[in-house]
């Protein structure tokens, strides 16, 4: 028995020392890849390809990718490698707008790895690929419409009076509040009120299961980011290892909540105008032109194919973790740098109360966007603080660069810094500036030199809400409180590294009422 287990110990060993040789030269290889194809870029490192400073300078993934733009921003592309994969950065406006919109077809899919037997719930509208992604695409447009904003206007306001209500105790006191905190209980409720029908009381309720299930969701474990990472840029090794990203207890959660869910509306005759409802009638299509604003010829080509439960619950999953964390976020950004520019908070301020004045104090949906200037703030914070610093995409199928003989192949990771383009100096001039005037409405720029929601037909399809949500928190606080840098929090900002979005690692401001 101990010799034939020295003789298998010793076959596998001598199996190893074979195959190093040859691991080593396929990867010599592999990092040859663009220079046989004659395109320039940043020299690869072993085994790290061009990641390498993600590791030794401890780089969060988007400022990583902004480190590359800036290093290879005078090409229009550049080869660079994923660890031993090679990929293809984007940096010319012309050709992002090749990629994400004009020839949107070789470039439709994420490539974001995931078992869907496994893990369900991933298979959301930002995951899923190819026809899949455009027949679920397609069904929900209709549910992000202006009519459907103004639909949920009153249910988010709501929201926003009980954020308003909870700063109240702060602003007397004078203890500084953690206002991404703040807010992010602000959108907890606004998305499952708007998504489910249901008030999660995360103002009263400091253990309120919508807002603990959310931190689960984004708590960033050192096993949680070494999955991730796999399926980002190794997903080959991903397939093999089916590493879980979600919780099974936040799998659970959302399966057995939205059956449940379903089923009673369904027994009791309850009908919602809700995003839930919604996601109900796609299944089964019944009276489907009551929840749709326009109907084009491609929508109704697809209304025959239904959507099953599985489906309805990881994009009601979609909803909750876009809804809230991204929205939560970039306010947190948002109040941030009001604080730092009193004076732009301040004119702010002052065009809140005179469009309120105009209409005699009323707010609605319309009001809100007569705020000129309050969007100019909203995208000038997005500009500096985008949520997702960068944007995947997979070649499709054979895409010859225009203007070039460069041929990227099919299954060729694209990359697209939005991070760097938004903080180019030759794009955004003194780009480290808060300047919401750059966004004035007769200033001329590319639609894509501004991605924070991405663009093309895969441009974020929650935009109309997250928007409508920022908006609203930024009525409900300045409305009644200035808002300034905490007495315990310096002048400056630092994001956690370990995540994939630009998040904060704390936001302590401090509250005084507005005197009028």
């Amino acid at each position: 028995m101990a010799s034939t287990i020295i003789l298998i110990l010793s076959y596998f060993t001598t199996f190893i020392v074979l195959m190093i040789p040859i691991v080593i030269i396929l990867l010599r290889d592999k990092y040859n890849y663009w220079k046989f194809k004659k395109v320039k870029g940043p020299k690869p490192t072993f085994i790290f390809g061009n990641m390498v400073e993600l590791f030794t300078k401890r780089h969060h993934l988007g400022a990583h990718f902004k480190y590359l733009y800036e290093k290879t921003k005078d090409l229009p592309f550049a080869g660079i490698y994923l660890f031993h994969r090679p990929a293809i950065i984007i940096n010319d406006i012309d050709l992002i707008k090749d990629v994400l919109a004009a020839n949107f077809v070789y470039f439709t899919d994420h490539g974001f790895y995931f078992n869907e037997k496994t893990q369900p719930l991933m298979n959301h509208l930002f995951n899923v690929n190819g026809t899949k992604w455009k027949r679920i695409r397609t069904k929900l447009n209709a549910a992000f419409t202006p009519n459907k904003m103004k639909l949920m206007f009153e249910g988010i306001s709501k929201c926003g009076e009980e954020l308003t209500e909870h700063l109240k105790s702060f602003a007397e006191s004078g203890l500084d509040v953690d206002i991404k905190d703040t807010v992010a209980k602000f959108t907890t409720d606004v998305i499952t009120s708007c998504a489910f029908g249901i008030d999660s009381n995360s103002f009263k309720c400091p253990d309120a299961e919508f807002r603990n299930i959310g931190k689960k969701v984004f708590e960033v474990t050192t096993k949680k980011r070494i999955n991730m990472f796999i399926a980002l840029f190794v997903p080959e090794l991903y397939k093999i290892i089916n590493g879980l990203i979600l919780d099974k207890s936040v799998t659970n959660f959302f399966i057995n909540m939205i059956e449940d869910t379903a089923k009673y509306r369904e027994k009791n005759n309850i009908v919602k105008n809700d995003l839930l409802q919604f996601l109900m009638h796609l299944r089964g299509n019944e009276n489907i032109d009551e929840f749709i604003d326009t109907v084009d010829i491609q929508y109704n080509e697809m209304l025959d194919i239904h959507l099953n439960m599985l489906e309805i619950t990881a994009q009601a999953f979609g909803f909750f973790v876009g809804g809230f964390e991204t929205a939560s976020t970039s306010s947190g950004f948002l109040f941030y740098e009001l604080a730092k520019h009193p004076e732009i908070q301040s004119k702010l301020s002052k065009e809140i109360d005179d469009v309120l004045q105009k209409h005699n104090g009323k707010v609605s949906y319309e009001v809100l966007i007569e705020m000129t200037y309050m969007e100019q703030v909203i995208q000038e914070s997005l500009r500096l603080h985008p949520p997702i610093p960068q944007l995947f995409r997979i070649c499709t199928k054979e895409y010859i660069i225009p203007n070039s003989n460069v041929v990227i192949e099919k299954g060729t990771p694209v990359v697209i810094s939005t991070l760097g383009i938004q903080n180019d100096p030759n794009i955004y001039p003194d780009p480290e500036k808060f300047n919401p005037d750059r966004f004035s409405p007769n200033t001329s720029r590319s639609n894509f030199s501004f991605l924070s929601f991405g663009e093309g037909p895969r441009i974020c399809i929650g935009k109309p809400l997250a928007m409508l949500q920022i908006r609203i928190a930024l009525l409900s606080i300045l409305q009644h409180y200035n808002v300034s840098i905490g007495t315990k929090k310096e002048n400056t900002l630092e994001v956690i590294n370990k995540s994939l979005l630009m998040t904060p690692k704390d936001m302590m401001l401090k509250l005084t009422k507005r005197i009028k």
